[in-house]
């Protein structure tokens, strides 16, 4: 069937129709039995894949018809048993088990409201002994207790567990346990207003609060503390409130005066036992000259004012008799009522201290470091004592907030400062020498000595070479180690900022003076080598600058501070200008060496001679002129680089003009030897010390020379020591265009190899 059902019919379609002439019979039905083989395979996979799909199918088959036997059993079980009657039998049996179930719960939760009601009995009673003999915290710990236990059984809790109470007996129950909480909480409340009296602030009349370590209520003689009286309004649920006024009252009357009032002060008495919290006000100090500014409120004496007052009631709150020692309150419970109450808030101690005196010292920028002592004691006291739940608090964090701020403020002053020193007018140079050098290992040491000892790799790393530079750079690498130098003295902040400001410094001075002063870098020569010293001046100093105040700065920047990533940045600023103004002085001897280059083949002709010494005179001239300029300003090395470039590119000139002539006679010879000496001797004067590496277009001049000069019997042995200055070809040339065709000249030019 597969092969009727279209295989076979491929296979025959695969068969040519007619068999190539030029094919083997027997190839053609090795190729038709591989084929036939492939078909096979096809035919074999899709068998299997079918069969493998039709026993999938049947093992699901099998499984759903077991589950339905099972559940038909099932079915037949249960119908059997509701037929029997056996089904409703169980189910009348749950029923009553449940029944009884209930009524046993019922009676366990009666017996436990019982007994709940004989511990109130219990409780009451023992209650009624304790305010007999005045044990004022017994008697709250009880009354306490009883209201508990009432709660538990109230009829109007659905859920309460024991079962509610009859509501006929739970309020008789609940009456007494109100009277008996009542009459406790009143002499509680009594006791609490006779321990604290104020005397409020009215007018001139300052306030001061009284609180006594105990008191009694009429009618008694046993006196309670101040801590049994604090401890009975806690357990009736009362001193919340109580606590929450009477700190109220603390911040209104003691507090916030001191903050609004500088000459007002705390007095703190405890004599006869009693605790008295005054404030005194101090005579104002008379008034100088034109100056209209009253006391300051000064957080450094202000904040242990307030302390001191806070610590006072707050031992005042802690003391307790030992007969109660196991009832009373304690500190961080007391304080931590009262603190919320005086510290938030927008009227609260720390707003008003940051918005009255705290933020006068951070505008007036001075004795921060002091203030900010003064808080972090204040804070760390609250935190301590309960009255705050962690250090540093707001008033900490508003000094960090005026650092940070203070910090910008810093950092952009330095920058406008280092802007206005940059973008002043200001032409003048500075000489600066090794032995007048700050900062880096080798400042300040004498040239013969330690310095001798140092190799010149050593000497062109760390000394700082005999130059001239503008007071722009000057000025700024002053007022760099000027702001360094005040890091000693900053905070943690301001310090990070100051190193910022430091870098962003050197900054803009890459970004603003190559713009500002571009066409006088590339075109002025004195400029041009300020600028390059400039920048090579800055890099020294930043080679060291930050090691020198590592140590001042927080040790989360101490040790990534550093100017060195910014060293290669700005030599390559200075190097890439002067090269600049190299390629512009090249550009404008151009035009006369191109003339020269032009009357070199005629120099045998006087007119045309006359010419080319006049051309050089005038290229010698402004060399003459730039070597003035150049010298005294460029470091020694710096100059003879900057400008044997310049004479190479004469003596380049020369040369290729030379090479480049067919034949030289005896009279060009001379005139052209005279020429390069003359070259020669310019040089010498110009660059008294050679430049490293040395000048490859002089040293081709200076053997061209030679050359001009030579017998052919010396052209062999010139040959020998100018082999990497000239190629073959070139000294070839040379020898033809002097020399003319003899088996000498051949065997010299063999002898050129």
């Amino acid at each position: 069937r597969v092969f009727d059902n279209g295989i076979m019919v491929e296979f025959l379609a695969s068969v040519p129709e007619k068999l190539n002439g030029e094919e083997d019979l027997r190839t053609t039905i090795g190729k038709l039995s591989s084929r036939l083989d492939e078909i096979k395979g096809q035919v074999f996979e899709t068998v299997r894949k079918h069969y493998e799909d039709f026993v999938q199918a049947y093992r699901d088959t099998t499984d759903i018809n077991t589950e339905i036997k099972t559940l038909s059993a099932d079915i037949a079980s249960v119908q059997g048993k509701i037929k029997s009657g056996e089904l409703g039998k169980v189910l009348g049996a749950v029923a009553d088990q449940r029944s009884v179930a209930g009524q046993i719960d019922a009676h366990k939760k009666a017996i436990k409201v019982l007994e709940t009601l004989c511990q109130l009995h219990d409780v009451l009673g023992e209650h009624e002994i304790a305010h007999d003999r005045r044990d004022w915290c017994a008697a709250a710990e009880h009354a306490a207790t009883a209201t508990t236990l009432l709660s538990s059984i109230s009829p109007a809790r659905a859920d309460t567990e024991p079962a509610p109470c009859d509501p006929a007996i739970f309020s008789a129950i609940r009456n007494e346990v109100r009277r008996v909480r009542g009459t406790l909480l009143a002499e509680s409340e009594e006791r609490w207003s006779q321990a604290i009296t104020w005397r409020l602030l009215d007018g001139p009349t300052l306030p001061s609060l009284s609180m006594l370590p105990s008191t009694k209520v009429a009618g008694q003689t046993q006196e309670a503390p101040l801590s049994s009286t604090v401890f009975c309004l806690h357990r009736l649920g009362a001193l919340t409130p109580r606590v929450t006024a009477f700190a109220r009252l603390v911040l209104q009357q003691l507090l916030l005066p001191l903050i609004t009032d500088p000459l007002l002060s705390p007095t703190i008495s405890t004599a006869a036992g009693a605790l008295t919290i005054g404030l005194v006000r101090a005579e104002a100090p008379k008034k100088t000259g034109k100056s209209k500014k009253g006391p300051r409120c000064d957080p450094v004496e202000l904040l242990p004012k307030l302390q001191s007052i806070l610590a006072a009631i707050l031992d005042r709150f802690r003391a307790h008799d030992d007969a109660n020692e196991s009832h009373h309150i304690s500190a961080f419970e007391i304080s931590g009522l009262i603190g919320p109450v005086l510290l938030d808030g927008a009227d609260g101690l720390n707003a008003t201290l940051i918005n009255a005196s705290l933020s006068k010292v951070f505008a007036a920028g001075t004795e921060l470091d002091a203030a900010h002592h003064a808080v972090e004691a204040f804070e760390t006291f609250l935190q301590e004592k309960g009255f705050a739940s962690t250090a540093p608090g707001p008033l900490a964090e508003s000094f960090t907030t005026a650092h940070v701020s203070r910090a910008d403020q810093r950092k952009q002053e330095l920058l406008n400062e280092a802007r206005a020193i940059i973008m002043a007018d200001n032409m003048a140079t500075v000489t600066v020498a090794p032995s007048a050098d700050r900062g880096g290992p080798l400042a300040g040491r004498a040239i013969a000595g330690e310095h001798a000892a140092l190799t010149e790799q050593t000497k062109a790393v760390f000394v700082l070479p005999g130059c001239q530079i503008s007071a722009i750079a000057h000025a700024l690498v002053d007022l760099a180690y000027a702001t360094l130098s005040s890091i000693k003295s900053s905070e943690p902040n301001s310090a990070a900022e100051q190193l910022f400001a430091t870098r962003d410094m050197f900054d803009l001075f890459r970004a603003i003076v190559p713009l500002r002063l571009h066409e006088k870098i590339e075109t002025v020569p004195s400029i041009a080598a300020i600028f390059f010293n400039d920048c090579f001046y800055i890099a020294h100093h930043m080679l060291t600058l930050g090691h020198q105040y590592r140590s001042a700065l927080p040790p989360a920047l101490a040790g990534s501070a550093t100017f060195m990533d910014l060293v290669p940045v700005m030599q390559s600023l200075g190097e890439a200008h002067l090269d600049r103004a190299i390629v512009f002085q090249k550009s404008m001897l151009a035009s006369p060496l191109a003339t020269i280059a032009a009357a070199i083949p005629h120099v045998d002709d006087d007119q045309r001679r006359d010419g080319l010494l006049r051309q050089l005179k005038r290229v010698y001239f402004d060399l003459d002129r730039l070597a003035a300029t150049w010298k005294p300003l460029l470091p020694g090395p710096t100059y003879s680089t900057a400008l044997g470039a310049i004479v190479d590119a004469i003596a380049a000139a020369l040369v290729a003009a030379i090479l480049a002539m067919e034949d030289i006679t005896e009279v060009q010879s001379d005139h052209l030897s005279a020429i390069i000496a003359e070259l020669a001797a310019h040089a010498e004067a110009w660059l008294p010390v050679k430049p490293t590496p040395p000048l490859r277009s002089v040293e081709r001049a200076h053997v061209v020379g030679r050359l001009l000069n030579a017998r052919l019997v010396q052209i062999e042995e010139i040959w020998k020591g100018c082999q990497t200055l000239f190629s073959v070809a070139e000294m070839h040339h040379v020898v033809r265009a002097l020399f003319s065709n003899s088996d000498l000249r051949a065997k010299c030019l063999l002898a050129i190899k």
